[in-house]
């Protein structure tokens, strides 16, 4: 058992609506992302992801891990990561992050394990906004489409899971 404690408000358990360092804290061991820079490192690396690489000026493809799981035991898929961006971007919330995918024109499932990200412009910043925040993969199946996710009902698959949350403690 973790406890994982911050002096920070925390905002929200969702990573659309949390754009705040204690919300931020926590999201990043709930959550995994396509890459991730590790510790001691200055460039992204696959976390989710088995690869990722732009295959021109404006096209990101990621090929994902096999056999990856949420903690409510479903898997982990394209679709989930396509959602979660489209997602982000769809709820918009004044407290998240959005506004970092400035650049995603749109995220296409191309084959069952492969995402494509259309950039309506060349960034070659846009792997390091997949390791904020901004990309963290939630479920498509529990995941509403539109609103941000309750905090007592959080599902991620990054190394930790969420067994209890007190607000404002």
């Amino acid at each position: 058992t973790y406890i994982v404690g911050t002096t920070d408000p925390v905002v929200s358990l969702d990573p659309a609506g949390a754009y705040d360092l204690g919300s931020q804290q926590l999201i990043g061991n709930i959550y995994q992302n396509l890459l991730a820079v590790p510790a001691g490192g200055n460039k992204p690396e696959p976390d989710a992801a088995e690869s990722c690489d732009f295959t021109d000026p404006k096209t990101y493809v990621c090929k994902m891990k096999p056999d990856l799981k949420f903690s409510s035991g479903d898997p982990l898929t394209a679709e989930d990561v396509k959602f979660s961006l489209d997602r982000m971007l769809k709820i918009k919330d004044a407290t998240g992050p959005y506004t970092l995918l400035g650049s995603l024109d749109s995220v296409e499932v191309t084959d069952p394990t492969t995402v494509t990200m259309k950039l309506n412009k060349v960034d070659a910043t846009f792997p390091f906004v997949l390791t904020h925040n901004v990309g963290a993969i939630v479920p498509d199946e529990i995941y509403p489409a539109d609103k941000v996710q309750p905090d007592d009902k959080i599902v991620g698959s990054g190394p930790y899971k969420l067994d209890k949350y007190t607000p404002n403690q």
